[in-house]
C-alpha cells in the first residue's frame, strides 16, 4: 500500500469557486491522484452565525517536506484572499482552508505544524473523507485503519452531509488517476 499524502479542503465563502480555484492551484503543483466526495458541513466552534462549509479531502501525487508543503497551502490560501486576522477566532469564515492531515506514517510535532492533524481523530469532517481515500491505512499514532477511525465518530444527519452537485463538480476536475 503506498503512503497517502492527505489535504484537507474547506470553505464556506463563495465555496464552489474557491475550492476549484485553490485544488486547481494545488494540483499544478503538486497532482491531485484523488479526491473524496465533498460534505456539506454546520459551523463548529465558537462562530455559530455562519455559512456551512464544504470539506473533503485530496491524496497528493507527490510532496514536499512537511514545512515547505504547508508554505505552498499557505501561499494557495493567500492567492483565494484567505485571511488570517492576528489573535483570530478559529473556525470563522474562510474563503480556503487548506490542511496537512497525513504523510504516510510519518509524525511531526514543530512549533505550528503537527502531523498527523489531531483533528483527523476528532472531527468526522476529516476523518470520513480520509477513510474514502484509504480505508485501510493505518493512523500513524493510534494503529487503527482509517475507518475505524472514522467509525469511531458518528455522521449526523443535518450537521454533516454529502453534497452532490459539488462532490460531482470536483470529481470530474480530478477524476481518479489510479
Amino acid at each position: 500500500m503506498d503512503e497517502p499524502l492527505l489535504i484537507a479542503f474547506g470553505s464556506n465563502l463563495d465555496p464552489l469557486p474557491n475550492l476549484t480555484a485553490g485544488l486547481t492551484r494545488l494540483h499544478a503543483c503538486l497532482g491531485i491522484r484523488r479526491i473524496s466526495r465533498v460534505y456539506r458541513t454546520a459551523p463548529v466552534g465558537e462562530i455559530a452565525s455562519q455559512p456551512d462549509f464544504l470539506n473533503g479531502v485530496v491524496a497528493l501525487e507527490r510532496g514536499l517536506p512537511p514545512l515547505e508543503l504547508k508554505a505552498l497551502l499557505r501561499d494557495i490560501e493567500a492567492a483565494q484572499k484567505r485571511e488570517r486576522p492576528p489573535g483570530g477566532k478559529h473556525y470563522g469564515p474562510r474563503t480556503l482552508d487548506l490542511d496537512i492531515l497525513l504523510m504516510g506514517a510519518r509524525v511531526v510535532k514543530r512549533e505550528g505544524l503537527t502531523i498527523p492533524d489531531p483533528d483527523l481523530l476528532t472531527r468526522p469532517f476529516l476523518a470520513w473523507p480520509a477513510a474514502e481515500l484509504y480505508p485501510l491505512f493505518p493512523h500513524p499514532l493510534t494503529g487503527l485503519s482509517l475507518v475505524e477511525g472514522a467509525r469511531c465518530l458518528q455522521q449526523q444527519p443535518g450537521v454533516m452531509e454529502v453534497d452532490p452537485e459539488a462532490s460531482r463538480l470536483l470529481t470530474e476536475l480530478f477524476p481518479a488517476l489510479e
